[in-house]
């Protein structure tokens, strides 16, 4: 305890906030674990309920095509990519 009172004030404050940035490192750690598992649990019985309900796990779609609306015809996608579009057929 005596090298604590060697230390100035800007060091027990830089010692605080190590100790407290470690301690909430820990706790989202141990949080990050407890949400693992818990997915763990549920992943099954939702896929279990899935099936039983007759749903299949379907890909996520991919970007759609959506017209800009400002009177031109061009068919664009959220990142700006041209597509062939049902609506317009270019």
């Amino acid at each position: 305890m005596e090298s604590l009172n060697g230390l100035t004030v800007s060091g027990r404050v830089e010692l605080v906030a190590g100790a407290l940035l470690l301690i909430v490192l820990i706790a989202e750690g141990w949080l990050l674990m407890q949400m693992m598992t818990q997915r763990g649990r549920l992943l099954p019985r939702i896929e279990a309920l899935e099936k039983r309900l007759g749903m299949s796990a379907q890909p996520a779609p991919g970007p759609r095509a959506w017209h800009s609306g400002s009177g031109l015809r061009s068919c664009l996608t959220s990142k700006g990519r041209q597509l062939r579009c049902k609506n317009c057929g270019r």
